[in-house]
């Protein structure tokens, strides 16, 4: 499978994509609860403030004028007391309760005074708290917003992430489908290109079959038509250099044999000059090599070249390998032993 981070980043940008506008609408609502709660604190503020500041202004105006009224009766007072002062001594109990009514008017209005001054300082802390129960209630108002908003947050969270874990996982899954499909699709034209190698492996080696066969029959006939006698074969020295020159190409064929190469493509491959050997034209000396590195052993129809270029068989010291009549079956097979296939 294609590595998980590929499908991991794929995954989260969808996700994005999709949960995005749901957390930029929770954003702008903790942003609206703030400017909720920022507005209602400065409101009830300034309401306080300007309470206090009238009670402030309001305090002064209203000691003066109590005093005022107090400083206004004094005279009067006074003037009540020297007329009742010159009433006869039978009228001391009115004169007694006239002073009394005056001393009870002068504290009516200092108590008056002192109690219009407690009620505007009362106005006044009345304000401020107005004002703290305010912010209070405020902050209660947006914790409690905000606590149902990060909520929504994390939820909304937990929903983003499953749906990325989900999408990894259908993107990945979709990816190897595809891939298996494409793996089908060249499994089965891999088969195919295999099937037509087979084919033609099965015919080249019926041809090369047929053709051993003849060889082999020219190789009898030549061999009885030039004869056995000692005087006729090369020198052992021409012997041991033939055998060399057997020994390179048939370590030579076994290699191309492999790399699954036929025999007749290791041959072409030999007779053709390289950058680091030279070119074995056709002789008995590369069909021996080749006829070892596939075979095992010495063709017959190999053999009648050999024994045409003065080359003992014997004298190189390599079995002989006759080939056999095969059915196509066998020569599939034995084509595919000779490129190190199994069957």
């Amino acid at each position: 499978m294609a590595a998980p981070s590929r499908w991991a980043r794929q995954a989260a940008l969808d996700t994005l994509l999709r949960f995005n506008p749901q957390r930029q609408a929770l954003t702008e609502q903790i942003a609206q609860a703030k400017g909720t709660y920022g507005a209602t604190v400065k409101a009830g503020r300034g309401t306080a403030q300007e309470t206090e500041a009238s009670v402030k202004r309001a305090l002064p105006l209203l000691t003066q004028a109590y005093s005022g009224a107090n400083a206004a009766m004094q005279p009067g007072v006074s003037l009540v007391s020297q007329a009742l002062a010159a009433l006869p001594p039978e009228a001391a109990q009115y004169r007694a309760n006239q002073a009394a009514s005056a001393q009870t008017m002068l504290a009516n209005l200092a108590q008056a005074g002192a109690a219009a001054k407690a009620q505007m300082l009362e106005r006044s802390t009345r304000a401020r708290e107005g004002a703290q129960f305010s912010q209070q209630s405020a902050q209660r108002v947006l914790s409690e917003t905000l606590r149902q908003i990060f909520g929504r947050q994390q939820a909304l969270q937990g929903e983003a992430g499953a749906f990325a874990q989900s999408e990894a996982e259908k993107l990945a899954n979709e990816a190897e489908g595809r891939r298996v499909t494409e793996r089908g699709q060249n499994l089965t034209a891999a088969s195919a290109a295999a099937g037509r190698r087979t084919t033609e492996r099965g015919q080249n080696l019926t041809a090369q079959t047929a053709r051993e066969g003849r060889e082999a029959k020219a190789a009898e006939k030549a061999a009885k038509e030039a004869g056995k006698a000692k005087g006729e074969w090369l020198s052992p020295v021409e012997h041991n250099k033939a055998r060399d020159e057997i020994e390179t190409i048939r370590n030579l064929a076994f290699g191309y044999r492999g790399q699954h190469q036929t025999y007749n493509q290791a041959k072409a491959v030999l007779e053709t000059k390289l950058k680091n050997r030279p070119a074995y034209p056709y002789s008995g000396r590369l069909k021996a090599g080749l006829d070892l590195a596939y075979f095992g052993g010495v063709g017959t129809g190999t053999a009648g070249l050999l024994h045409n270029e003065k080359l003992n068989l014997g004298k190189l010291g390599y079995p002989i390998y006759k080939p056999q009549q095969m059915s196509v079956g066998e020569a599939l097979r034995s084509g595919f032993r000779a490129g190190g296939l199994k069957v």
